[in-house]
């Protein structure tokens, strides 16, 4: 007999489109860093540790000095040649705007939790 996972097992997460992949984590396509889901702080925290990927290929010009902590998982910062930033919890699309158009890691996430921004 063949035994069929739920939505999350590996078979169907490795065959799913990125539409169907990334729906239900902003399943009313807003912008949702700010919002009061049951799950917002996951949201928060993949946005900061996208955006700690990205700023990671700046080796020692990382402009937070390194990894920002769990509970301030993001290195905000005001320009994308910024020299200094502050590791924050993103409580709102506006602090990544500045990632959106970015080909990285960072630009996918904003786009997927901040379409409006």
């Amino acid at each position: 007999a063949q035994v069929e996972g739920s939505r999350w097992s590996l078979r169907t997460k490795s065959t799913e489109s990125t539409e169907a992949a990334v729906q239900p984590w902003n399943p009313m396509c807003a912008d949702s860093l700010g919002l009061e889901y049951a799950y917002v702080d996951m949201l928060q925290r993949a946005m900061g540790q996208a955006v700690q990927e990205t700023l990671a290929t700046m080796g020692d010009a990382h402009p937070c000095g390194g990894q920002c902590a769990s509970y301030k998982p993001l290195c905000f910062i005001e320009s994308l040649n910024a020299t200094r930033g502050e590791c924050m919890l993103p409580t709102s699309c506006e602090m990544v705007r500045i990632h959106c158009g970015e080909n990285t890691i960072a630009g996918v996430r904003t786009r997927q939790l901040c379409p409006h921004t």
